[in-house]
């Protein structure tokens, strides 16, 4: 399970250190979808004219049903698509763990930023929309109100 510190803080703290943890979080999905967003770009550059756009929309379209699939219990490609983040995750989890317990606001930051990369289907499919937005900034923004969205 995540800590975010020890049971024995006031609520204040705790608060404090989740909206930290949060923060990171989210900030590393901003910063995937401008990485999706300059993925966007130099597809569009790459391909004909005209043709980038339209195959970056059709790869998110398709992450949106494969999510649809998987969680209608009929596919499990996003399971796969999973496992292959997972290598990244492998080197990233060291450094996560180094933050658990966050013992203070900044540790809760950090880890939130090293937790934003956990491999996960549904970041994976807001991803394939970042990549269809066509910029780093449209793509950064869209993560953003995707990792917002997660608050609740």
């Amino acid at each position: 399970m995540l800590s975010i510190g020890s049971e024995k803080l006031g609520v204040s703290a705790r608060l404090l250190r989740t909206g930290a943890y949060n923060a990171g979080r989210i900030a590393s999905y901003a910063a995937a979808g401008a990485i999706a967003g300059v993925a966007s770009q130099t597809l569009g550059a790459l391909l004909p004219a005209g043709l980038g756009r339209p195959l970056a929309m059709g790869i998110s379209a398709l992450f949106a049903v494969l999510l649809a699939l998987y969680m209608v219990g009929w596919g499990s490609a996003l399971l796969r698509i999973e496992r292959l983040g997972g290598g990244l995750w492998q080197h990233l989890k060291p450094l996560a763990q180094r933050f658990i317990p966050a013992r203070n606001a900044g540790q809760a930051f950090a880890l939130g930023l090293v937790w934003g990369w956990l491999p996960c289907g549904l970041v994976y499919t807001a991803l394939a929309w970042a990549l269809a937005s066509g910029s780093p900034a449209r793509g950064a923004l869209l993560m953003l109100g995707f990792g917002l969205g997660t608050l609740p």
